[in-house]
């Protein structure tokens, strides 16, 4: 048929053992498990005729490196989570919003290679954990989504990149733990991040000038584990950090309101 009319509903578990929409289909969606065997490199949608939508409801089990697109508009999301034994890499294309995680239950991605997620329409992560063993990178602005049992967000690689801003969804609520190197092109906190927290280098190039956290009535900071080579000035937030000598981290308080008598 016509790239983008027909579009595929599962409705259970599904397993790919080709390539998904040589013909891109106009939509496809998964309510149970998906299974990516060796050979289902990819899966192609396109809102031509249809919404271009990819949903995947349960974990996705990665055996081969998968590419999931969809072509002029679509959101690609990932409610259920996913694991890859081999640490399968996963590349993620979609113009209307890319979703990580719904929130709910288990929905971390882990074991994966590299992980590259490009959306101009915006990134959200509401998984708990997406790590792998290689780099991954964000392309466009990132939101750190609602999730009462799981507030930080750990992502975990040797180099972790965000092109764009990084964002908490409730100010001071949503925080960062990046388990790895962490490069930052863009402002981190435009909505305030509960916290930030960075194991090893962290990078914040031209156009990263600020970095922002804070949570109400206590104290909120940005930790870094070494020396943080810079290519921007950063503007710390007031007041100036305080130096832990135990571990090297610096504590950045969140501004408090004093009563005024």
């Amino acid at each position: 048929g016509r790239a983008g009319t027909d579009a595929r509903t599962v409705t259970g578990d599904a397993v790919f053992n080709k390539v998904v929409g040589t013909t891109a289909r106009g939509a496809l969606s998964v309510s149970g498990t998906t299974t990516f065997n060796a050979g289902a490199t990819s899966v192609d949608t396109s809102s031509a005729a249809n919404t271009g939508n990819q949903t995947y409801s349960g974990a996705v089990t990665f055996n081969d490196n998968v590419v999931l697109t969809a072509t002029t508009a679509g959101t690609i999301a990932l409610n259920g989570g996913g694991s890859s034994a081999g640490n399968k890499n996963l590349t993620i294309v979609a113009p209307t919003a890319v979703a990580l995680g719904d929130g709910t239950g288990a929905d971390s991605l882990t074991g994966l290679g590299a992980v590259d997620v490009t959306s101009a329409g915006g990134i959200t992560i509401k998984a708990g954990a997406i790590s792998g063993n290689s780099t991954q990178r964000y392309r466009n602005a990132v939101v750190l989504g609602l999730d009462d049992a799981n507030k930080t967000k750990t992502l975990t690689g040797t180099t972790v990149t965000f092109d764009d801003k990084v964002d908490a969804t409730t100010a001071g609520t949503e925080a960062l733990t990046v388990t790895g190197d962490a490069v930052f092109n863009k402002v981190v906190g435009t909505t305030a991040l509960g916290a930030l927290r960075v194991s090893v280098t962290t990078t914040s190039n031209a156009g990263a000038p600020s970095v922002a956290t804070g949570r109400p009535a206590t104290t909120a900071y940005h930790t870094h584990r070494r020396a943080a080579p810079s290519n921007d000035t950063v503007a710390p937030p007031a007041p100036p950090p305080a130096t832990d000598a135990l571990n090297g981290t610096e504590r950045h308080p969140a501004p408090r309101d004093h009563a005024q008598g």
